[in-house]
């Protein structure tokens, strides 16, 4: 019982940290995104924006590998941990009571996939308006490709969720 406690314990600090580094990179992306508009503002060096749509494409793969193993660590302490010891119960409880509480709650991936969309959005329209088409075209295409791969992380992981909540 001692060694799951002393596991329990190490998963969830792993599970502070992965969450910590998605609001690290998030950051990160909001101040490069700042500076870069800052410069091309001033410039008027329209194609340093494409670096934008590459950073945020990188910054979200990252950010959603580190959601889905937060997701598969939690998974793993409920369904192997938790139901061997009884006094571990945070994750069991947290799944059964989050749709019960009065304030509606929202994924951190939704709002960080939200962000990519709205940064992509803004730097195309922006790109469009300043630049040129093509460029637009280029900034659209790799927002485009890091949303698809980042949905095939996801489906890859509630592949695995969905095989191990039916054995």
């Amino acid at each position: 019982m001692k060694s799951n406690a002393a596991e329990y314990s190490a998963l969830r600090t792993e599970l502070i940290h992965h969450d910590s580094a998605c609001l690290t990179i998030l950051g990160l992306l909001l101040a490069a995104t700042t500076a870069i508009y800052g410069v091309v503002a001033n410039q008027q060096i329209s194609p340093l924006l494409i670096m934008l749509s590459v950073l945020w494409g990188v910054g979200f793969l990252y950010i959603v590998e580190k959601r889905a193993t937060i997701r598969r660590i939690s998974f793993y302490i409920q369904t192997q941990l938790e139901q061997s010891n009884s006094d571990l119960s945070w994750e069991a409880w947290s799944r059964k009571n989050r749709s019960g509480m009065d304030l509606p709650t929202v994924s951190p991936l939704k709002i960080e996939r939200t962000l990519l969309v709205i940064a992509n959005l803004v730097n195309t329209i922006w790109l469009w308006k300043s630049a040129s088409i093509s460029l637009a075209i280029i900034a659209t295409v790799i927002a485009l490709i890091s949303l698809i791969w980042s949905q095939l992380i996801l489906n890859r992981y509630y592949k695995f969720s969905r095989k191990n909540d039916a054995e």
